[in-house]
């Protein structure tokens, strides 16, 4: 917006002088509104703001309090943001004037409490956020006649009850967080006239999703979630997005899920045991995010129950091994990602995985691979094995790769690679063995076709093990002519 402007004064710590930015009403980029200063730098009251300013950025101030009609004259302004500005309260009728008001952030002050009245003259607001306040109550009535309010943010807070209709003169509230609070019970009335709302990220008891049906997103992060019930969020018939990270829950219990058949993102961590069946009922699932859990020894038929994952990221969650049929029933999944903690790949365990296209390794403990680590993977075009222990690998290894284009096996302990290693891949066109301690490779056992530009060997002084002529030759001592014969 080109007739914003920032003018920082000598004097921030009272509510005449603050540092202030301001919007006009015009946007012709003939001209500055001036806010809290002149062209010769003299400081002016709020009641001299222009008064068909349309946004104003007040936020990081000292205030410490708003007073009665301090907006009095910018009856169009749209936009209000006062946020981290150490408020402690606003006076009665504060907000007085501001009949357009659409967006106010009172967020990251340190107020406490609001009477009933405070938005009673900014009916037209469709964005509030308290949030990161010192609540502890929130008085029944203060959202009265905010009829068009879609956001609602009380996140972070201290909270510790709310009133059973407090959200009622809320018909259109998209959007409500209530997360970070201390309610240990939230009634299931509070959210009965929330018919609209598509978003709820808070802490809650179990039984509180009744009525909910548009509920599209619900966030239960950070919270202090012990346990969920079976069929818990049967309730949540069109639910897309669940994430339930950063909680204390152990264990899913079989069923947990069910109802949710439109669900569609699922992310979850910190959990220790997954029993099989939690996940029956979740015939949509497309991406599922299990990073950072404790699933040392999953059970076989654990991810049974989601034919339709395509996405399964369980890096960082403590699996040392990986074992046949422990993704048992994954039969569409495409990209699978397991970084971190794995030193043994059993054979054959990934074999119920026909269709998988991207495999991520980096960054675990493997030391070897057998002939039979990626049994059945014919359809793979990603392989990512970086940052491990590989000393050796063989042809037999990547003989299942018949499809595969992208190849990492940067930042292993690989000191040779056999001649014939790289035969089966006529699609490959992007191989890297950086940061290895190589001494001898052929390159002319790369199948016709591969690209030789991308790959990067400054750090492994290669050199040539064949043709006769080019012999212990530095590899980034020959030109294109040596390549061009390789068969």
């Amino acid at each position: 917006m080109s007739e914003r402007t920032r003018i920082s004064t000598t004097r921030s710590s009272n509510w005449l002088y603050p540092s202030i930015a301001v919007v006009g009403a015009k946007d012709s980029g003939a001209g500055t509104e001036r806010g809290a200063a002149g062209e010769s730098g003299e400081e002016r009251s709020p009641d001299l703001l222009p008064t068909n300013a349309r946004a104003l950025w007040l936020d990081g101030n000292n205030l410490s309090t708003v007073p009665t009609e301090a907006f009095k004259n910018i009856s169009l302004l749209d936009f209000l943001n006062l946020q981290s500005s150490h408020l402690t309260s606003l006076e009665p009728h504060a907000l007085h004037g501001l009949k357009a008001l659409g967006h106010l952030h009172l967020e990251r002050n340190t107020l406490k409490f609001l009477t009933p009245n405070t938005f009673l003259h900014t009916q037209n607001l469709v964005s509030l956020s308290l949030n990161n306040n010192y609540f502890t109550k929130i008085e029944d009535g203060l959202f009265a006649r905010l009829s068009n309010l879609w956001y609602l943010n009380l996140g972070w807070n201290s909270l510790v009850a709310l009133p059973d209709t407090v959200f009622h003169d809320l018909p259109n509230l998209r959007e409500l967080i209530l997360a970070g609070n201390h309610l240990t019970y939230v009634h299931s009335p509070l959210f009965v006239s929330l018919v609209e709302l598509k978003e709820l990220n808070l802490t809650i008891s179990e039984d509180t999703f009744a009525g909910l049906l548009s509920l599209n997103v619900l966030r239960l992060s950070n919270n202090s979630l012990t346990s969920l019930k079976p069929r818990v969020f049967k309730d949540l018939q069109f639910l897309e997005e669940l994430n339930l990270s950063y909680n204390k829950l152990r264990t899913l219990v079989e069923r947990v899920f069910e109802g949710l058949g439109q669900l569609e993102f699922l992310s979850l961590n910190n959990i220790q045991e997954i029993r099989p069946g939690a996940f029956t009922g979740l015939f949509s699932m497309a991406v599922m995010n299990l990073s950072g859990n404790y699933l040392k020894t999953p059970y076989d038929h654990s991810f049974r129950g989601l034919e339709k994952l395509h996405s399964l990221h369980v890096e960082n969650s403590c699996i040392s091994r990986i074992k046949p049929h422990m993704f048992l029933g994954l039969s569409n999944l495409r990209r699978l990602f397991l970084q971190r903690d794995i030193t043994v790949i059993d054979d054959n365990s990934f074999s119920d995985l026909q269709d998988l296209l991207e495999l991520d390794l980096r960054f675990n403990k493997l030391s070897q691979l057998s002939a039979r680590s990626f049994t059945g993977l014919k359809n793979l075009s990603y392989l990512l094995l970086a940052n491990n222990q590989l000393q050796t690998v063989s042809s037999e290894t990547f003989s299942p790769f018949q499809k595969l284009q992208w190849l990492d096996l940067s930042d292993n302990q690989l000191t040779i690679v056999a001649m014939d290693i790289f035969k089966p891949f006529s699609r490959l066109r992007y191989l890297s063995i950086q940061r290895n301690p190589l001494k001898t490779i052929s390159w002319c056992s790369l199948s016709e076709g591969y690209d030789t530009s991308p790959p990067s060997y400054i750090y492994n002084n290669v050199t040539c093990a064949s043709p006769s002529q080019v012999v212990g030759q530095d590899l980034r001592d020959l030109n294109d002519e040596h390549f061009a014969q390789c068969p």
